[in-house]
């Protein structure tokens, strides 16, 4: 016990300071009385002793909370060990699939934890949309909002936002409603619906801090960095103290080379909050401007804070190479490629346990030029563009990535035959294996998009023995099962989707179920079919094909209503008229 006159330290449960003499605030312990026993002249002391009993009392609630958030992790353990070892022992008796079970359990959680930010965020929001609302409709929006709370609380949060795009409408003054639905948006990548909502909040309330911020967020992501820049500053004037605007700057400016901007805003944004993002760049910048010592100091230390941060490696590995340390270089990429099997940059350049060096550095500098090609697109100029690859492809005649690029914009601009003959450059050269996936699958394309799927089918085919991985097997099985479709072999469509769903890493899992539920339904297995295209949404909630495909189940079983909610679905995703609706109602 500190004596709070002559500051001596007493052995607890002691009353009286045995330096001074005097009386010990001792109200820490409740049997020693309260505030009310001692005089007006040690007030402030008596105050300081009193709040040092409500951190006590706080500590020890926090110290109780922290054994029962113990004691709920240990059950949950439990509960999922226990989970398992059922999921195991029906996987022996070939009812369950472990791997399937744990890709929905996986794919799930990461839903239900996305609806759980968008429900907190509303109900953080829900009082101040109220209070922006007129007194006159004040109640019919409160009646609206609180049966918005009960959609999420049921976790039906599509329902939750059809509400919330009604009452927008109707409330359309509101801007707190705006604003909060062009940030869920957002969350959803749905850009264009966000930025709608975020310009309407925009021209109710300019000064909103966070209107801003997110408009220079989402016009960013849809390739409009100089309006969005606009905002973003404007964000910053109405509150410096935040990160995002800085960071967001500062990675605008870095793209566009403008380096002494870029590190301008990146540093504020650092020295506002420490992130390994905002290191990262910076690593990068001082890379870019030659300080190799810098930009590995910095990317060093992204590392320490994510040691999974698989772009960090890589950098950290070039900047070895240009330092000739190439022992240090090849850790840094081994690590890359522990943490991405499939990174391309690497892929293309190794053979074996080896790595091409200079290959690495050289499409460095490839990538650097590749820029101004890829702006012109951006742009609208694809012929400009075609030219910019062809002179760097008169310097460099044989390199992968441009060639593969260069045949691409071949088949966008409709141009199927200088595509084909363009990439199959690369079918005789000893190039890796995934280079080659991307040279035949591009050949695939153009000949299906001339309508000779036999002969799309046989070049994939070919392919097939070459390949090694189980990411090329099952892309190619998946791949080819759809070309089987078409050409009415649905029995093989059906064991090649099988073959490419027995090895389907994550990434082509659900393509893979896309396949073998469409050779289902082709198959007339419509109940069957349901379930697969079912499990591939789950994982892949936006996978294009196999929502038309699911639409056309439940049209074929006369399901109208549901054939039309994941008509609609589809329309949202691809934002444009199309026919499928009035097909339904003509159904």
């Amino acid at each position: 016990m500190i004596c709070h006159k002559c500051g001596f330290l007493n052995p607890d449960n002691t009353k009286i300071c045995l330096s001074c003499g005097a009386k010990l605030i001792t109200n820490i312990n409740p049997k020693f009385g309260d505030l009310s026993e001692f005089d007006n002249n040690n007030l402030v002391t008596q105050l300081i002793s009193k709040f040092e009993e409500n951190f006590s009392n706080i500590f020890d609630e926090l110290e109780r909370l922290n054994k029962r958030t113990e004691k709920l992790e240990s059950q949950i353990m439990e509960l999922r060990s226990g989970l398992f070892t059922l999921v195991d022992l029906l996987s022996e008796k070939d009812l369950i699939k472990r791997e399937k079970f744990s890709h929905i359990w996986e794919n799930n959680i990461l839903l239900h934890i996305a609806m759980e930010e968008e429900r907190d965020k509303f109900l953080s929001l829900k009082d101040e949309i109220l209070l922006m609302e007129e007194n006159s409709k004040k109640e019919k929006l409160e009646s609206t909002l609180n049966k918005v709370e009960s959609y999420y609380n049921t976790g039906n949060s599509e329902k939750a936002l059809e509400e919330l795009e009604k009452a927008s409408k109707k409330h359309k003054k509101n801007y707190k409603l705006h604003l909060f639905l062009g940030q869920i948006y957002y969350l959803k990548k749905d850009y264009s619906k966000s930025i709608e909502h975020l310009f309407k909040s925009f021209a109710l309330q300019p000064e909103d801090y966070e209107t801003n911020l997110y408009l220079g967020i989402a016009l960013n992501e849809i390739g409009q960095p100089d309006k969005a820049q606009e905002f973003l500053l404007k964000a910053i004037d109405l509150n410096p103290n935040d990160y995002l605007p800085f960071f967001t700057l500062g990675t605008i400016y870095f793209f566009e080379e403008n380096y002494k901007l870029a590190e301008l805003f990146l540093t504020q944004a650092m020295e506002i909050e420490k992130r390994p993002e905002t290191m990262f760049f910076l690593g990068l910048i001082y890379k870019a401007q030659n300080k190799k010592k810098k930009a590995e100091k910095f990317l060093k230390e992204v590392i320490e804070m994510e040691p999974d941060f698989e772009d960090a490696y890589y950098y950290l590995g070039l900047i070895y190479l240009e330092l000739n340390w190439n022992n240090k270089a090849k850790k840094m990429f081994e690590k890359v490629l522990s943490l991405n099997p499939a990174r391309f940059e690497l892929n293309a350049f190794k053979t074996g346990k080896n790595y091409d060096f200079e290959g690495i550095q050289l499409n460095e500098e490839v990538k650097k030029i590749t820029r101004k090609c890829e702006k012109l697109i951006e742009e609208g100029k694809d012929e400009h563009a075609i030219e910019c690859y062809r002179q760097i492809l008169d310097e460099m005649p044989e390199n992968p990535e441009i060639l593969l690029k260069l045949s691409t914009l071949y088949i966008e601009k409709g141009d199927t035959e200088r595509g084909i003959e363009t990439a199959s450059i690369l079918l005789n050269k000893n190039v890796n294996e995934n280079t080659l996936l991307h040279a035949y699958n591009i050949i695939h394309t153009a000949l299906l998009i001339d309508g000779k799927i036999k002969e799309a089918y046989e070049i994939m085919s070919k392919f097939l023995s070459k390949a090694k991985d189980n990411f090329s097997k099952s892309f190619v099985y998946t791949t080819l099962a759809f070309d089987l479709i078409d050409l009415n072999e649905i029995d093989k469509a059906i064991e090649y989707a099988k073959s490419g769903l027995k090895i389907a890493p994550r990434d082509l899992r659900h393509i893979a179920l896309d396949a073998l539920g469409w050779a289902n339904y082709k198959k007339g297995r419509f109940k069957k079919a349901l379930e697969l295209l079912n499990e591939s949404i789950s994982i892949e909630p936006n996978n294009y094909s196999a929502i038309y495909h699911l639409g056309m189940t439940y049209l074929t079983l006369k399901k109208k209503s549901k054939a039309k909610k994941t008509f609609l679905k589809l329309l949202k995703l691809k934002d444009s008229e199309n026919e499928i609706i009035p097909h339904i109602e003509n159904e």
